[in-house]
């Protein structure tokens, strides 16, 4: 008999893999409109549901490289990516369109880093090199002030 763990993993992958079909029938244009309003918020609520899951079975850990995941979990990380794919084609509507967007974009930034934590990825991401400038102004500010300050003295 499997233990709990083990089944919670297993209906994790089952869960993934109906979800992964129904983003993959997505992005290939399988689904009409009507499809897609039916089809998109329900699989939103999968993916968020199996993103905690996932958090609560403990499958990831911050501090792990990818050659440390287990082979079986591997493929588990796209759920962010499908998750923000999901989110990106929620049917249209425009009065909630601008915040469906940041909200997929918010995302996909966090799938992405996420990959770079695990260094599937090795290269700085965009907003990543965008706030170390930020932070090298800053720097440059407090110093420049903190000169100023020291002169008066």
């Amino acid at each position: 008999m499997a233990s709990t763990s083990e089944d919670k993993e297993e209906t994790i992958r089952n869960v993934f893999e109906r979800c992964e079909k129904t983003v993959i029938d997505l992005t290939e244009g399988r689904l009409d409109m009507e499809q897609k309003k039916k089809a998109v918020p329900d699989l939103c609520a999968q993916l968020e549901r199996l993103q905690k899951d996932i958090s609560t079975a403990g499958l990831f850990a911050d501090n792990e490289f990818v050659e440390e995941l287990p082979p079986e979990s591997v493929r588990l990380l796209l759920v962010g990516c499908y998750y923000a794919i999901a989110v990106q084609n929620t049917p249209f509507n425009a009065a909630t369109r601008p915040d469906e967007l940041k909200a997929a974009k918010t995302l996909l930034m966090a799938f992405l880093e996420r990959l770079q934590s695990y260094e599937v990825i090795n290269f700085k991401l965009p907003w990543a090199i965008e706030e170390d400038d930020e932070v090298s102004r800053a720097d440059v500010k407090i110093f420049r002030a903190t000169g100023k300050f020291l002169r008066c003295f």
